[in-house]
């Protein structure tokens, strides 16, 4: 799942790789399968909740650079890398850092 969010500065493209769920742009809200795209335009929030039986799996994809490809680079790990969790404190200064990028209209659960 992906919780409420917009990006103030970037569209986003969505591609719904594998799986089911639902798509909230907005007001506006769709179902979503395998195969789906999804455009995003700049500072309109976006959700989207698994619905199926199986993991929902989908690439997001900035058109223009605007600092989330680093953003989201510090939350990660390398191919053939286990991910480290972050801590509490790591994670608000995470979520702190990317404001600029990323504005959640709840704030995640680390």
């Amino acid at each position: 799942d992906i919780g409420a969010h917009r990006h103030p500065h970037a569209e986003e493209i969505l591609f719904i790789h594998r799986g089911s769920g639902t798509a909230r742009l907005g007001d506006r809200e769709a179902q979503v399968t395998t195969g789906a795209t999804i455009w995003i335009p700049r500072n309109l929030s976006v959700e989207l909740r698994n619905t199926g039986r199986e993991p929902l799996t989908f690439l997001f994809f900035f058109p223009e650079p605007d600092g989330m490809a680093s953003y989201m680079r510090a939350g990660s790990a390398a191919e053939g890398q286990v991910a480290k969790p972050f801590t509490q404190e790591e994670f608000q200064r995470h979520i702190e850092k990317g404001r600029v990028h990323i504005v959640f209209d709840e704030p995640p659960p680390p």
